[in-house]
């Protein structure tokens, strides 16, 4: 009898319970990120966008004085969409400063949300990144401990320091 009106209090308290669950996605009509440097290859790194939805969508990208648009066909990739080199590269010398670099990727207003992929490859090093949406950034920042020491890449001549971009969104 007992265990019988626990497991009804049970249902009845689940059953009347809000749920307050992330409902985030990848999917998203405005983006930032950045190209950051990853390798010792000076200017050799390239980087490219893939985007995909599934419904046709339409938008921009923009980069510090580079503006192209793109077009994407439903549950396909529009891509790879080249980023300028020298318009959006964030080398090594840059690290400490504010700059103008942030590559921005818009969907043009009435149209369906999109994903967003980056690769940034050189030489024999690759990196791909799953963009967040503006929507899912969240209102504050948290960073690794990266320690004092600088992990030594197998050149001799170059020291891999930490790098961590940071991207301020203000949404209006």
């Amino acid at each position: 009898m007992i265990r019988k009106l626990l497991l009804t209090a049970a249902l009845l308290a689940v059953c009347f319970c809000t749920l307050f669950a992330q409902d985030f996605s990848n999917k998203g009509k405005e983006f930032w990120l950045c190209f950051p440097s990853h390798t010792p290859s000076g200017n050799l790194a390239s980087m490219a966008l893939f985007i995909t939805s599934d419904k046709n969508s339409s938008g921009t990208i923009s980069v510090n004085g580079f503006n192209t648009t793109f077009n994407v066909t439903a549950n396909q990739v529009a891509g790879p969409i080249n980023i300028p080199y020298s318009n959006a590269h964030i080398n090594f010398a840059e690290t400490g400063t504010v700059i103008n670099k942030g590559i921005n990727v818009k969907v043009n207003p009435g149209q369906p949300p999109v994903v967003v992929y980056a690769h940034i490859y050189a030489g024999f090093r690759s990196a791909a990144s799953l963009i967040l949406p503006v929507n899912v950034l969240g209102k504050s920042t948290m960073r690794r401990p990266s320690g004092s020491q600088a992990q030594l890449d197998p050149n001799p001549n170059f020291r891999l320091l930490p790098l961590i971009p940071i991207l301020r969104c203000v949404i209006n």
